[in-house]
């Protein structure tokens, strides 16, 4: 528009500077706050054992896949996408929770805490220990 007028647009030198700080600020006001949760069940351990209800194919898009039968064990691997991993035949098997859930019966449910988001400290650890440092000088970190 301002072309359209015959003139010639000008940024302020400070303008892309804070363009810049107000994109990082917005960012960090966008990011979840950490959090942790108490998980109970087989959703927080790393590493299950089950008992298959009944018999079940491991791949049932593939025929002649491997069968699990009905009372034996299965040792699922938990991977980081909250899915959890077997081992049959040679192959590598995924499933989610509740299809491990609704095949095989979990032997050692865990509990314990888990981070369900990272938070601004994992994020921005350099302004973390500069709050933490300036909260020490002050004295109000008891």
């Amino acid at each position: 528009m301002i072309r359209a007028a015959g003139g010639e647009p000008e940024l302020a030198p400070e303008f892309l500077a804070h363009l810049g700080h107000r994109i990082r600020r917005s960012a960090r006001q966008a990011m979840p706050p950490r959090r942790d949760a108490w998980v109970t069940g087989a959703a927080s351990a790393e590493k299950l054992e089950g008992t298959a209800r009944k018999a079940f194919c491991v791949d049932r898009t593939r025929w002649g896949s491997p069968v699990v039968k009905a009372g034996e064990t299965v040792e699922f691997h938990r991977d980081a996408g909250a899915r959890y991993t077997y081992e049959r035949g040679g192959n590598q098997y995924t499933v989610s929770l509740d299809e491990l859930n609704s095949l095989v019966l979990v032997a050692n449910d865990a509990e314990g805490w888990e981070t369900v988001h990272a938070g601004l400290v994992r994020r921005y650890p350099g302004q973390a220990a500069t709050l933490r440092a300036r909260i020490k000088a002050l004295e109000i970190d008891r």
